[in-house]
């Protein structure tokens, strides 16, 4: 049997980690940019440790805005959420306040679309929204630019 010798110089590679050192999945993000957060779902208040249902998010929205985290800005952002525990929401922020209706609204500045399962994972944080997007579970129609501060607009649980 022949042995083969090794060539000079190069070093063996190891396989690419798809965990950091605690397990946790390592997020692909490019050197200096920030950590992407868990939702631009404003998530909703919690008791024991339960996730709140998607209704219960959209009607604790006005409750939980924090107007000074708001201040300039105008938007309307249309959310179309398929399947069960689904339905239409307007939110409109603007001046300070923060209104949110049931159904549709006129000229949305952005409308995002997901089923009403994915967006709870986003929300609740066990879904990456920036994957969900890439992946198309998660659609955004406008300026998408108008939906990522929408997370700091409302009260953490």
């Amino acid at each position: 049997m022949t042995s083969i010798a090794p060539i000079s110089g190069v070093t063996p590679t190891r396989p690419a980690r798809s965990a950091g050192p605690n397990g946790a999945p390592l997020a692909a993000r490019s050197a200096g940019a920030a950590p992407l957060s868990a939702t631009l779902f404003a998530p909703g208040p919690r008791a024991s440790g339960k996730s709140t249902s998607v209704r219960e998010r959209f009607d604790t929205l006005e409750e939980r805005f924090l107007p000074e985290k708001a201040k300039g800005v105008n938007v309307k952002l249309q959310f179309k959420l398929s399947g069960s525990g689904g339905g239409e929401w307007y939110v409109v922020v603007k001046d300070g306040k923060c209104t949110v209706t049931k159904g549709t609204g006129p000229n949305p500045t952005a409308t995002l679309k997901a089923s009403a399962k994915d967006y709870k994972k986003i929300a609740d944080g066990e879904m990456n929204k920036m994957l969900a997007f890439l992946r198309g579970k998660l659609k955004i129609d406008g300026d998408k630019d108008a939906l990522k501060p929408f997370d700091t607009w409302f009260k953490k649980p």
